[in-house]
């Protein structure tokens, strides 16, 4: 499949944007299909990480339209995992500005803006999507938005956000541990059992989950449940750092 579209690629800058069909008329690429086209390229080559190719992919997605919302925001992607901050908030502005609809565009944008220190500009950012009337993923802009105020140290905002964000998604697992995490550093225990066991649901565990409810067991008393957890933790991470961490905690006066 890969080099059945490099063929075509190759059919499109060869031969000015057309190809032909079977009747042997010939069809026109639009400018928009064509960046399209060199835009798709660049994320299959990104996911499987192959950087240099995809940046060279995009860079021909925006050379043949510069104003292509979803090759600015895979170029500002790309440039952030770069680590060129300055490259990837013109390409993630870029996008928003000629896409004032794209809701992925204004979440990742607001996003990238909390994460590099400006966290009033990201919130406005994050609050114009959340607001908009075709946001269908505002669970995901919420818990933007709590990971920006958490970021910034504003827990009681950040502890907000993430809870509107599980009431409209109930299952949100990034967010159930978010709010885990903070119940944990406020020593409210209960609260933060109640968001494990939430976020454990189908058996899913990370390793830092699952440390963090040892040492909340351990908090709340309940040596046999940390001692189950511990186990778990050992399992099913057999390499994680955390095990190391295990015995200090259990050896430690209650």
């Amino acid at each position: 499949m890969n080099k059945f579209i490099a063929l075509i690629s190759f059919l499109v800058i060869t031969l000015g944007g057309c190809i032909t069909t079977g009747d042997d008329k010939p069809q026109k690429w639009n400018k928009a299909e064509r960046s399209e086209l060199h835009t798709q390229m660049g994320i299959n080559y990104y996911e499987k990480g192959q950087i240099d190719v995809a940046r060279d992919e995009f860079q021909l997605a925006l050379d043949i339209d510069q104003n292509s919302a979803r090759a600015n925001l895979a170029m500002g992607h790309l440039q952030n995992r770069l680590g060129d901050i300055k490259k990837a908030r013109f390409h993630f502005s870029r996008a928003v500005k000629n896409d004032s609809d794209n809701i992925s565009a204004m979440n990742d944008y607001g996003f990238f803006l909390c994460k590099t220190g400006e966290t009033e500009a990201g919130l406005i950012q994050l609050n114009k999507s959340l607001n908009h009337p075709l946001n269908q993923v505002q669970h995901f802009t919420l818990y933007g938005m709590g990971e920006c105020n958490r970021l910034a140290g504003n827990t009681v905002a950040a502890t907000e956000n993430y809870e509107f964000a599980i009431r409209l998604q109930p299952t949100m697992r990034r967010a159930l541990f978010e709010l885990a995490k903070l119940k944990f550093e406020a020593m409210e225990y209960f609260k933060t059992r109640g968001y494990l066991e939430r976020f454990f649901q189908n058996r899913y565990f990370t390793e830092e989950s699952l440390f963090l409810a040892v040492k909340n067991e351990i908090e709340l008393q309940r040596r046999d449940i940390a001692g189950d957890y511990a186990k778990q933790l050992r399992e099913s991470f057999p390499l994680s750092e955390f095990i190391a961490q295990l015995r200090p905690l259990f050896s430690s006066e209650s």
